[in-house]
């Protein structure tokens, strides 16, 4: 079934595009000068309020280009996504609060190309109370202090 030009496949102009001038062909994102056209910038949003101050929901949606889904969503919160996330936080107790800083540390700065593992493994004897699932934990914990306060790299410049 192929979109041919004046089928009856072929999308009908909205009651919008009439009232705008748009033909047929013109009622999509080739509206020059539309304002339902590719909206640069995202102002979707800032269409669809200014459509919501005389049109239902769903018919706002639809001038906007955007589902009644999101529309309902945009109701339900009115607040731009910028202003919605915050600062997330952990979302349980640290399992290493009271032994990096302490124990972890030393042993990095005494010993700079020690493995995670070994300082696992360690840490595992000195607290079996640890368990093994804090060993990814650890290892990111450790990269993190070696990208900040470990030994500096050597850099490589290829191609000269």
């Amino acid at each position: 079934m192929d979109l041919v030009r004046g089928s009856p496949y072929w999308p009908a102009a909205s009651e919008n595009a009439v009232k705008e001038g748009l033909t047929e062909d013109r009622t999509r994102s080739h509206a020059k000068g539309s304002e339902t056209s590719c909206i640069a910038g995202g102002n979707h949003r800032r269409l669809y309020m200014k459509y919501r101050q005389t049109d239902t929901p769903p018919v706002a949606a639809a001038k906007a280009s955007f589902s009644t889904s999101t529309a309902y969503r945009f109701e339900k919160d009115r607040r731009l996504p910028s202003q919605k996330k915050g600062a997330r936080g952990r979302r349980r107790p640290d399992p290493l609060a009271g032994v990096f800083e302490t124990e972890v540390v030393p042993m990095l700065k005494a010993a700079p190309g020690v493995r995670a593992v070994a300082i696992f493994e360690e840490m595992l004897r000195r607290h079996p109370e640890l368990g093994a699932g804090i060993r990814r934990t650890l290892e990111r914990r450790i990269r993190a202090w070696r990208a900040i306060h470990g030994e500096e790299q050597e850099v490589v410049k290829e191609g000269t």
